[in-house]
């Protein structure tokens, strides 16, 4: 029974892994496609920390500079 259970565990992670693997990817390339300013494809540091930047500005409702529990919740 527990070697049962456990092929089946294993078999539902085989057919759903590509469609993880899938939405990673989708992801990955939403966010070159948003954070991409020059449009080469690629991100580099300075696109990657002005993304960041933003989605902190975003966080801090505060604006004092950090993120507490409160806002990372919220957020």
């Amino acid at each position: 029974m527990v070697r049962l259970r456990t092929g089946l565990i294993i078999g539902a992670l085989l057919v759903a892994s590509p469609f993880v693997l899938q939405a990673r990817a989708d992801s990955a390339t939403n966010a070159v496609a948003a954070w991409d300013t020059d449009h080469d494809g690629t991100l580099d540091l300075a696109e990657v920390n002005k993304a960041a930047a933003a989605e902190f500005d975003k966080l801090d409702v505060d604006h004092d500079g950090t993120l507490d529990m409160k806002e990372l919740v919220a957020g």
